[in-house]
Parts: structure tokens; sequence; C-alpha cells
């Protein structure tokens, strides 16, 4: 029924043209209206005759929330749901690990915020409040400070949404590339980063002897000696190599 009841906001968002660029949220009387008009919304439960009463009720208690600030939170909430429930399936399914599931669920924002465009750019701008208390538990299981780890969580959603602002054809997993490197900084724990720098370098040397020049130079020597200290303190045997 909730969805339904946000569905004349976000018809009515994307006429502003809030799925192209932010706009400031409508009028309480205005979304009072849009509601009211809609068929088979939440308020034809509470009474139509109510009017802008019944918007006023998502604020709360609160003087200082504006109702349709109140209710526009609840529609950016309501249409991230599905997407946030996929991707808590799909961790405990394949039984995620904190940072892939952080990987995951960022990527899933970014997903959320190209599909519902308009309810995301509509001022102010962003991921769904629901969001900052998602990542608040995820820093708990961090190796860093609480506070300071959930402030820079919340700053990493911001940028992958704003990611997609800038470029609507950007895909939610190259939004998540940009942030991937703080997020295992902040998430990892020392030696899987050390882990992940490893597979980085792995990686590359694989590159070079696919796609290098015969006379290329494969491997430096800083390099290697790269590659042997980082798998030393990962008890891992190093790779032998000449004159060893």
């Amino acid at each position: 029924m909730r969805e339904l009841c946000f569905a004349a906001l976000v018809s009515a968002l994307e006429e502003k043209g809030c799925g192209r660029a932010e706009v400031a949220a409508p009028s309480l009387s205005a979304i009072a209206r849009m509601v009211n008009a809609a068929p088979a919304t939440l308020y034809n439960w509470w009474g139509i005759d109510q009017g802008v009463q019944t918007v006023a009720r998502w604020a709360g208690p609160d003087p200082a929330v504006k109702p349709s600030l109140a209710f526009l939170a609840e529609a950016k909430v309501v249409s991230f749901w599905p997407y946030r429930s996929g991707c808590l399936r799909v961790a405990d399914v394949f039984d995620l690990s904190l940072t892939e599931l952080a990987c995951a669920y960022y990527r899933t924002i970014g997903v959320w915020a190209g599909d519902c465009a308009a309810l995301a750019r509509c001022r102010p701008a962003g991921p769904p409040s629901c969001v900052a208390e998602d990542l608040q538990v995820i820093a708990r299981f961090a190796p860093g400070d609480l506070e300071s780890t959930s402030v820079r969580l919340r700053s990493l959603a911001d940028t992958v949404v704003a990611s997609i602002f800038d470029d609507p054809s950007l895909t939610p997993a190259i939004a998540l590339d940009g942030v991937r490197e703080e997020l295992m900084r902040l998430l990892a724990p020392p030696e899987d980063r050390l882990a992940a720098r490893v597979e980085v370098i792995l990686a590359e040397l694989a590159d070079r002897l696919l796609h290098g020049e015969p006379d290329d130079e494969l491997i430096t020597q800083a390099e290697s000696g790269q590659i042997r200290q980082a798998m030393a303190r990962l008890g891992l045997p190093a790779p032998a190599g000449r004159g060893t």
C-alpha cells in the first residue's frame, strides 16, 4: 500500500524534471493534493477529507521537522527497501564477508539512485535516511573508530549517489569502483588489505604476460620485492626467482 501511496509523488517529481536535476521538495498542500488524487493510496484508509493533516502526520511530534520533508524521506526509504532486502538476501545466501557485504550494499545504493532518480534527486538529495543506520551497523565491525568510520561510510554513500547524478550512464559497478579503495581501507583487517594489494599486483603481472611485448620488462626489482614481502607477511611461500 505504501508503494501505491508514493506513486503519485514520484510521478509529480518526474514532471518537475527531478530525474534530471535537483529540485526543491513540493509544498505540503501540493503533496496532499497528489496523494489524495491517487487511487488506492494509504491516505484513503485514513480518510481523504483530512487533507493536509494526513501528510502532517509523517513529521511526528518534532516541531522542527517539516511534514513535506518527512514525507519525502519516508518515500525514499520505501523505494529503497526492496533493493536493500535483495542485497541482504544475497549476503545471507552466499555468506558474504564484511567487505563483500559493504561492496554489495554500495552497489545497491548506486542501482537505486539510477532507478529512482526522481526521489534521489529531490532536495535534500542523496541516499535514504536508512542508509546511515545500516552503515552505522557495518561500522561496528570495522577495525577503526566507530564514529569516524560511520562518518566516512556515509560520505562514501553520498559519493556513489553523486557519481550517478553526474553521469547517468555510469554503471553502479563503476560508481562503486570510485570508493572501493577507501572502503577496503576502512573495513578490511590489515591482512585482508595486504592480500588485496598482492592480488592487484599479480593481476597486473598477468596482464603484462598476456598483452605485453616480448622485450617488455615483466616485473621490476621493486615490485618483486613488494610481492615477496607481502606474501611473507601473509605466511605464504615467496615465488621462486632467478638466482634463488
